[in-house]
């Protein structure tokens, strides 16, 4: 691992080591900011694609708890050194559309934000958001971040009753090449 600017990253990550700012500004986490005039709750976020776990500490500084989805080992590996994991619960495995098993692959080993999730045989589990269980009061997210290299929709599907329900901020990075902004309207 390297540490650029304040954050861990894995060996050999050239992209994110040149975004990184050494002033303690990370990848797009103004867009927690802009977000959050419009949470209702501050008590839990969903952080989606976690990765190293830049937007996971910067939801700290408003929420009480994040959960961080993260499937890569190495990421998580950084996720973990990077946030106060006595707010986070950092989870290894990936969402999407349903439960199965996947693998992953990064077209651009340079960059480790860019791994991809391949649905079918695999040693990835994938969950589904819906499947997350709240009650006896726990707090449902005020805001979810999902950032899943192309997988965006099937995590909206994934998760439509929890949604529903609940009724979180999103910010979502994608190209809607799976219909996501049909899936957010």
């Amino acid at each position: 691992m390297q540490n650029v600017g304040g954050m861990w990253l894995p060996d050999g990550d050239e992209h994110f080591a040149k975004t990184f700012a050494v002033d303690g500004h990370y990848h797009q986490e103004e867009l927690i900011d802009h977000a959050m005039p419009y949470v209702k709750d501050r008590r839990l976020a969903f952080d989606v694609g976690a990765h190293v776990g830049y937007m996971t500490r910067k939801m700290l500084e408003y929420f009480d708890r994040v959960v961080a989805w993260e499937p890569e080992n190495t990421n998580f590996e950084c996720l973990v050194k990077n946030v106060d994991m006595s707010h986070v619960e950092a989870r290894r495995w990936a969402l999407g559309e349903r439960r199965i098993y996947a693998s992953l692959v990064n077209p651009a080993p340079e960059n480790s934000g860019a791994w991809e999730l391949r649905e079918g045989v695999g040693e990835i589990k994938v969950g589904n958001l819906s499947a997350v269980k709240f009650g006896n009061g726990a707090p449902m997210p005020g805001l979810v971040k999902i950032d899943v290299q192309g997988m965006e929709g099937a995590v909206l599907r994934g998760g439509a009753a929890l949604f529903n329900e609940a009724k979180p901020v999103i910010i979502i990075e994608a190209n809607d090449n799976d219909g996501v902004s049909a899936l957010l309207e």
